[in-house]
């Protein structure tokens, strides 16, 4: 058959390798790209994952100087009860006032449960790709690093939180082990 057009076995042999070798290129261009993006992605991992570590080790930190501080200022309280009697109704009206009251304690809470539901929408719409703007991994981190943040305080409060409970209630052994052990 004649050859009308101009290409020959040889012609179509050459298109094949070239464009053989310029898939072979753009597959290792893509996989290049792949391993970057994995490796970009496994740091910001990691770094959120130490953030999260960090703001953890720093809100254990801070709970167990806040329950140390507490039971300190108990241990203070019960010697000066023991040493002065009549002091008493100081030493409990000093107690009252370096605690932190329910309701603030509940309003707290509750600002605090607002910002951990807020970053919770925001970070959900990240995970299924619906973020409002740029910067997707860069907000998701950021989201994660405050979040982290946020339940570093909550677990200082509660500590401090408890730390007055437990406070309280030794207060008001003593208290009662002085009246009772009057009678």
């Amino acid at each position: 058959m004649p050859d009308s057009v101009g290409w020959t076995l040889e012609t179509f042999k050459e298109l094949y390798d070239r464009e053989s070798a310029l898939r072979d290129r753009m597959d290792i261009i893509r996989d290049t790209a792949s391993k970057e993006a994995i490796s970009v992605a496994i740091s910001a991992a990691k770094a959120a994952n130490d953030a999260a570590f960090a703001s953890a080790e720093k809100a254990l930190v801070l709970a167990k100087q806040v329950s140390d501080a507490a039971a300190d200022k108990l241990s203070e309280a019960l010697a000066t009860y023991k040493a002065n009697a009549n002091e008493w109704q100081h030493t409990f009206r000093e107690f009252q006032e370096t605690t932190l009251p329910r309701g603030e304690t509940l309003a707290t809470f509750r600002e605090l449960r607002t910002v951990i539901d807020k970053n919770t929408e925001e970070i959900n719409l990240l995970m299924r790709g619906e973020s409002r703007g740029a910067g997707g991994v860069d907000a998701m981190a950021k989201a994660r690093q405050q979040t982290n943040w946020v339940i570093g305080i909550s677990i200082a409060i509660c500590g401090m939180f408890i730390s007055a409970v437990i406070g309280s209630l030794g207060v008001l052994a003593g208290l009662i082990y002085f009246v009772v052990g009057r009678h």
